[in-house]
């Protein structure tokens, strides 16, 4: 790594610490005034927003989006999409803005975990059966109050346009529900997806490149189909999923 990108990378850091921090601070008076948490929900949505779209220009996201931004509903929302960097996550949010279903250890990570948690993220250990019954429970409960849910439903990032099987938890959540389900697709240039690295090498190796290019496709909301197995209805997704990603990546090229 040059020093060139040195620097932009340790400028990047401070500057994401800064925001984050300067988030939580102007956030806390605002709810604390606030005990009832469906006032606070939208205090939390207004916030969010303006915290991912920070996030994107301070990391240099050059991103093209097709078919968004997200209409408003007052019914719950499922996303769906595929997870392929860290920077998923305020792009995801900026244009379908929700609250995120995210892996356990994330919550108990310095400064990013409290803004995760104080933004209603809902918690998952996929490698516990108890969590995972209960982060369908949370999940189902969010959709009942009008929420918005976010799940990156292979259940982890991978590499490359193939999008993995889905987990079938979040559709099982919805089942029944009168929700939408808003199928999104992404794909990036080389050299920003999430390799062979922690998610702190991640990180650092974002904010050392000048701009990461990226395309987001959003799809049309529909109903969740009535299909007897679940698995079924997380497969009918998966492939609404890749048809999407085949179209970010004619956007975004190699």
């Amino acid at each position: 790594m040059g020093i060139r990108s040195r620097l932009r990378k340790n400028a990047r850091a401070a500057a994401f610490a800064a925001l984050t921090a300067g988030t939580l601070g102007a956030w806390y008076p605002l709810t604390f005034r606030k005990p009832d948490e469906r006032d606070r929900r939208p205090i939390r949505a207004g916030f969010r927003v303006v915290f991912t779209r920070g996030v994107l220009e301070l990391f240099g996201v050059e991103a093209e989006i097709v078919g968004g931004p997200a209409p408003r509903t007052e019914r719950g929302r499922l996303v769906i999409a595929n997870h392929r960097s860290a920077l998923d996550i305020p792009l995801v949010a900026a244009h379908a803005p929700g609250v995120f279903l995210s892996r356990g250890d994330v919550g108990d990570m310095p400064l990013l975990g409290t803004f995760a948690r104080e933004a209603g993220t809902l918690f998952v250990d996929r490698e516990d059966q108890g969590s995972r019954a209960s982060a369908v429970r949370m999940i189902r409960s969010a959709l009942k109050e009008g929420e918005t849910v976010i799940v990156f439903a292979e259940g982890t990032t991978f590499s490359g346009d193939e999008v993995r099987p889905f987990h079938p938890g979040a559709f099982l959540a919805a089942r029944g529900l009168d929700v939408d389900v808003l199928s999104a697709g992404l794909a990036y240039a080389d050299g920003a997806e999430y390799g062979d690295e922690t998610f702190a090498e991640h990180l650092a190796r974002i904010a050392a490149r000048p701009r990461t290019k990226v395309a987001l496709v959003l799809g049309e909301p529909e109903p969740l189909p009535k299909l007897k197995d679940v698995r079924d209805v997380a497969e009918h997704f998966r492939g609404r999923v890749q048809g999407l990603v085949g179209r970010a990546r004619a956007k975004v090229g190699k």
